[in-house]
């Protein structure tokens, strides 16, 4: 038997409806009482049955299902299959067994779901709705898995779709002697490793290819600090380039400010070395030799002991004009009286400072070394006149011995 509804109304059937062969229904039909159909059941509108819904055969909906109550529970069975086709055309089955539930499946999860239901499969648990947060440890979890106390894995895959790689944190024992802490990203031969803490306290960050090693930074305060295990810190880099090195009790030993000041001290505080924004240099010694240099075969070549005195093979010392003007013409020659009465009065050669003032100054050795030149020019000057004079009086000497012949020969 067929039987079509072509009416632009609602039909409305207050029996029993049997279809033995094909229902066809272009708009609305309202069974009240029971709808059996033993062929296929073909709908183009809009079928609402306020009673019970049997079919023998196959059942084909093409729009959306939404059920309110399927059947009673201990009626279902594993016979009874549905098959779901999702958004993106993957096909799920659902059994009786999974429909005997205290709630039907969420097949659409559509906004927020207070009581989600979760499913099982091959290996894994799951919820079809995709803003299910699980809280472990809390009621109230925040983000898609939130863990009050401690959560315990071999490892971790972190990334996302827009990564071209997956981060990899690998966790080892404790009594392990390798590493605690393994961080990294998938590679080619699968882990790549590149920041490590090893059970024994080191820490390793390794680079790939040209980049940069190890990096720290932090705009609001220190780049990076370490701190011994007693709360000293050991190690600070600051953000404008201040880098230092403390003891275990606090006392810096190494300082390299951001105005370019340097120093290095003992592990007592005491500065061996500074040096000062404005170029200035100090060195101190702490008992020992202040300062040795040696050349590539290892051999000293230069020494500053802690007496003061600098040890040296050879110095060159670039100085002002060398007093050659003494002997040019017109140098005025100071006469030896003239010299010998300044020498009775200050003590001292004329233009060469005092020792008292030397001993305030210091000396300037290419100074020195000019001035002490000039009067050892001086003095052959002087000796050129004293032996100018000498042949003089040997000459005259000479004339007197002849007269003083001349004289004796005479009286004979």
């Amino acid at each position: 038997m067929s039987f079509s509804v072509f009416s632009q109304n609602p039909t409305v059937i207050n029996d029993s409806l049997i279809v033995n062969q094909r229902l066809y229904a272009k708009e609305k039909l309202i069974v009240d009482l029971e709808a059996k159909f033993k062929q296929d059941v073909k709908i183009l509108g809009t079928a609402r049955i306020s009673t019970d819904l049997v079919v023998d055969g196959t059942s084909k909906l093409n729009g959306n299902v939404k059920m309110d109550n399927i059947g009673v529970p201990s009626q279902i069975d594993s016979s009874i299959q549905i098959l779901v086709i999702q958004p993106n055309g993957q096909i799920k089955k659902i059994d009786g067994n999974f429909l005997n539930k205290t709630q039907a499946p969420n097949l659409e999860c559509i906004g927020d779901v207070l009581n989600p239901i979760w499913y099982s499969g091959p290996n894994k648990i799951y919820s079809l709705c995709p803003i299910v947060k699980v809280g472990i440890g809390t009621s109230s979890p925040n983000y898609s898995l939130t863990v009050e106390g401690i959560a315990y894995s071999h490892r971790v895959l972190v990334g996302s779709s827009f990564a071209p790689s997956t981060a990899i944190i690998t966790g080892y024992s404790p009594s392990s002697s390798g590493q605690l802490i393994d961080l990294g990203v998938t590679g080619g031969t699968g882990l790549e490793s590149r920041f490590n803490i090893h059970g024994n306290g080191s820490v390793v960050a390794q680079n790939v290819g040209a980049a940069t090693t190890f990096t720290l930074r932090n705009g609001l305060g220190s780049v990076a600090e370490f701190f011994a295990n007693n709360g000293v810190r050991l190690f600070h880099f600051g953000k404008d380039g201040k880098f230092e090195i403390f003891t275990n009790t606090g006392i810096k030993l190494f300082h390299f400010g951001s105005d370019g000041e340097f120093e290095i001290s003992t592990n007592t505080g005491l500065k061996l070395f500074e040096l000062n924004p404005d170029g200035s240099l100090t060195w101190r010694n702490n008992g020992g030799v202040g300062f040795i240099a040696k050349n590539t075969a290892g051999t000293e070549i230069l020494k500053l002991g802690d007496n003061g005195i600098l040890y040296s093979k050879e110095i060159i010392v670039t100085i002002p004009p060398f007093p050659d003007y003494v002997f040019q013409e017109g140098y005025d020659l100071k006469p030896i009286e003239e010299v010998e009465e300044f020498v009775k009065v200050n003590k001292h050669l004329p233009g060469i400072p005092k020792a008292d003032e030397l001993a305030v100054a210091g000396m300037n050795v290419g100074e020195m070394q000019v001035k002490q030149m000039e009067k050892i020019e001086d003095i052959y000057l002087y000796l050129f006149e004293m032996n100018k004079r000498l042949e003089e009086l040997e000459n005259e000497n000479e004339e007197l011995k002849g007269e003083i012949e001349l004289l004796k020969n005479q009286n004979k």
